[in-house]
């Protein structure tokens, strides 16, 4: 007899064969149809054909509040992340198979982020329901992930006939035919009313397989359909074995599950409101989940117990999102009072992670019943206004926090005191984004005061004065605001505070110690987020070990990561950064027209972002001068000191360069530049002193200059201290002392050759040559030394006789990130096959 997907694809031959070469490209395809007409039969068929496996994950309308509760049935609880982690880890689980996704439009907000980030990494293919309210907002979600569409219609009268007479080959002719009529080419009723024999409307098959179960087997069919998911026979009482007779329900190894979502919808519709709250009680009472069973509890009307449940569960929970749920729980459970500070509790804790729209929601129609909760919910309304860019709103919200939280912080209240430090937080916040980073500065320090004398804990506003201290170029004391920070922020356990803090920690490092420390700090947040399972925050800080690996004069490092994030998936501003800084390391190692290609990456985010403006003149300019394009350079420069900068020392280098510019051109380079007090910018006094120097035909006082600003720079910027020091050499030859000249060039040599900066070293060679000395240019970089760590792994891999699916699997990658991989290495091998990659790796 055939098998049962065999019976359901009668009919389906366009539609399987255009789902399999979807699947075998790893484009992203959706089926479409009503209820029962095979959509997840065609799915799993088609995966089959492609011969891949296949991981399901699936919405369900009772979950669709339980942000990413699909996913978690395929990772397994207790995962706690962000999306990009929740996608990485599908990415690793599925590798180089197929993520079935079935009922698409009962997944939760969560969930479709995560989906989105999986497109082009890993073959996906859904299914979405027609019909619900639903429906069409997903498919026009599924249309923007760039999904493929494949309507599934209803069988014709001969398919129909085909399959019933399968299902039963006693059946008549007239019965067969008989059945093909009611069943409307739905081949769920196709099959029920072939197995029942029946000549009964589709309408109610499944009322008639529904009614002869037993009382115990209907007793858990409506538990099992309560619950929303597959559960264990033990959980859904003495019914479950007839029920699983029934076939009604299929066993996946320990769990049973309804062979159909549409029985359980139909036990749904038709149970009473106080039936449906009397299953819902026994249903919460059988699940171990105690976060569950508040939902359940909550939703048949015992207020108490689901309290009691939602406590539990908050104390229980191992993960951010677990609980904030059983807080919000709790909140919908309790007594006015007692809900208003819950709702705040749970708004705060939201905001902390960075959901502000789910914390609008919580504080929606709130009521203060005493100054203490006005305070509380002034000062959270202020931060999540501040937060999303309402700043005209959030100033007086914070002020009115700050007025009402006052005095009774004065009267000994600890959480007032806490509401008022974060209160003043947010108003620092304020002014120093508004323009006015003095009157930012005095509240940040104010904060801290408040904190320090009333004894609550200020980690946040710690962080603030750190950042409002390094805005007012006073980086030196931010590190010691920042270091108490990060301690306070740890000993909270506030994972995304500590980040913050040691995010604003390397900017103070970089403009006050310089990379040594920088370096440190960078790994450290990198590693923390990785550890916090913050996957698009560790992404995103890795652009900063970049930038400070290029200041330590790591290009060759600095290169690999940057281009490792081009091929990743980014959000916000990653790509402009990691764009910019893959120009720049490829500038520094004298690959000009790779570094090009990069910067045509930044030009479309130029008109509506300044900071990628801003990135790409600056990173331009280094360019042209490092190529010997002075001309064009001076313009880029000038271009960019002209531009708005967050702080005065920002504009140092761009004005430095511009006078190296205008010395290359034969011109006068202008005035020397003050640095004023910030340390990083220290050596452009001297270094712009000498060129000036220079100009004036004094070398010998330009060589003591060159000195002390490649001393000066060292700490900050390996690459102008090296520019610094071969001006000096430059000026010692202008001053005619040769053997000086030859002796500093020799060095300068040997550290470029070591860093692969050949800008510098045509730079030294060119001065050598004016000195009678002649030098061999280095060795170009050849294809393979131009691969990073992961695609040299990836060629290996080929090399040892794997295909892109056994690399996906031994990595845990989609096929579309090996392909990307490989594809990158090819390039820059210039290899057209993989065979020939392999080759030229050997060789």
């Amino acid at each position: 007899m055939p098998t049962p997907s065999a019976r359901r694809l009668i009919g389906r031959d366009a539609e399987l064969a255009r789902l399999t070469a979807a699947i075998r490209e790893d484009l992203p395809i959706v089926v479409v149809g009503e209820a029962g007409i095979g959509k997840t039969a065609l799915l799993r068929a088609a995966v089959g054909e492609s011969q891949r496996r296949g991981l399901e994950v699936g919405g369900l309308a009772i979950l669709s509040g339980r942000p990413t509760a699909a996913l978690r049935r395929l990772l397994g609880a207790g995962l706690d992340g962000d999306a990009e982690f929740l996608a990485t880890s599908i990415e690793q689980r599925v590798g180089p198979d197929v993520l079935i996704v079935d009922d698409v439009q009962w997944l939760d907000a969560a969930s479709r982020d995560v989906l989105a980030r999986l497109v082009g990494r890993i073959a996906l293919a859904m299914a979405v329901r027609t019909g619900t309210p639903e429906s069409e907002p997903a498919l026009a979600f599924l249309d923007g992930l760039g999904a493929a569409r494949v309507d599934l219609g209803p069988l014709d009268a001969a398919a129909s006939a085909r399959l019933a007479a399968l299902e039963d080959p006693s059946l008549s002719a007239a019965e067969v035919a008989r059945i093909a009529t009611r069943a409307g080419g739905n081949p769920f009723f196709v099959l029920e009313l072939a197995s029942a024999a029946s000549a009964a409307g589709a309408d109610v098959v499944v009322r008639i397989r529904l009614a002869g179960l037993g009382d115990a087997a209907r007793a858990s069919a409506q538990l099992l359909a309560v619950l929303g998911h597959p559960a264990p026979a033990a959980a859904l009482g003495p019914g479950a074995a007839e029920l699983e007779r029934s076939g009604i329900v299929v066993s996946d190894g320990d769990r049973l599950g309804f062979r159909h979502q549409l029985f359980a919808e139909h036990i749904l519709a038709t149970l009473s409101p106080d039936d449906l709250r009397s299953v819902q009680a026994v249903a919460a009472g059988s699940t171990s989940d105690q976060l569950e069973a508040a939902r359940l509890f909550l939703s048949s009307g015992s207020r108490s117990r689901a309290a009691a449940a939602a406590e539990l569960a908050e104390t229980a929970a191992e993960t951010t999102g677990d609980r904030v749920a059983a807080m919000q729980l709790r909140a919908a459970a309790a007594d006015n009072a007692t809900s208003a500070q819950l709702r705040i509790d749970a708004a705060a804790q939201l905001t902390d992670v960075h959901d502000y729209a789910a914390a609008q929601t919580m504080l929606e129609g709130i009521e203060a019943g005493d100054p203490a909760a006005a305070a509380r919910i002034a000062a959270t309304r202020a931060k999540i206004t501040a937060i999303i860019g309402k700043i005209d709103e959030a100033a007086p919200l914070a002020a009115e926090a700050i007025r009402l939280a006052t005095p009774l912080a004065e009267a000994g209240d600890q959480v007032a005191a806490q509401t008022l430090v974060d209160a003043l937080a947010t108003d620092a916040q304020i002014r120093g984004w508004t323009g006015n980073p003095d009157a930012g500065l005095e509240l940040a320090m104010l904060g801290v005061a408040t904190a320090d004398r009333f004894g609550v804990p200020g980690g946040r506003i710690r962080t603030l004065l750190g950042y409002m201290l390094v805005t007012n170029e006073r980086p030196a004391e931010a590190v010691r605001h920042l270091g108490a920070a990060i301690e306070q922020r740890r000993a909270d356990g506030d994972g995304p505070g500590e980040l913050q803090a040691l995010n604003v920690l390397l900017l103070a490092e970089l403009a006050a110690t310089g990379t040594g420390e920088a370096l440190v700090t960078s790994r450290a947040l990198i590693d923390r987020a990785r550890e916090l399972h913050l996957y698009e925050l560790w992404r995103g800080y890795q652009p900063y070990l970049v930038f400070v690996l290029d200041s330590a004069g790591r290009y060759r490092e600095a290169l690999d990561i940057a281009e490792e994030l081009l091929l990743a998936p980014l959000q916000s501003r990653g790509p402009i950064y990691a764009s910019a800084y893959a120009a720049l390391s490829n500038t520094r190692l004298g690959r000009f027209e790779a570094a090009r290609a990069e910067l045509a990456a930044l030009e479309p985010r130029r008109p509506e972002d300044p900071e990628a403006d801003r990135l790409y003149i600056d990173t331009s300019g280094e360019l042209e001068l490092a190529q010997g394009r002075p001309a064009q350079a001076l313009r880029l420069f000038e271009q960019s000191a002209a531009m708005a900068h967050k702080a005065e020392s920002d504009t140092m280098e761009p004005r430095l360069n511009a006078m190296w510019a205008r010395w290359e051109l034969g011109r006068d380079p202008g005035p020397a530049i003050d640095p004023g007090a910030m340390p990083r910018a220290a050596a452009v006094g001297p270094e712009s002193e000498g060129l000036v120097a220079l100009h004036a035909g004094d070398p010998s006082a330009a060589v003591r200059r060159f000195d002390a600003a490649a001393d000066a720079w060292s700490p900050f910027i390996t690459w102008n201290a090296d520019r610094a020091r071969w001006a000096a050499a430059e000026a010692e030859r202008l001053a005619g002392r040769h053997d000086a000249a030859v002796e500093r060039l020799m060095a300068a040599e040997r550290v470029a050759i070591e860093r692969d900066a050949r800008p510098q070293l045509t730079r030294i060679h060119r001065t050598l040559r004016l000195l009678g000395i002649r030098r061999t240019a280095p060795r170009r970089v050849s294809g393979p030394d131009l691969l990073t760590g992961r695609e040299r792994e990836l060629v290996d891999l080929v090399a040892a006789g794997l295909n892109n699916v056994e690399i996906g699997r031994r990595l845990g990658l989609g096929r579309g990130t090996v392909r990307r991989l490989l594809s990158s290495a090819m390039s820059k091998l210039g290899a057209e096959t993989r065979s020939q990659a392999v080759a030229l790796v050997e060789a």
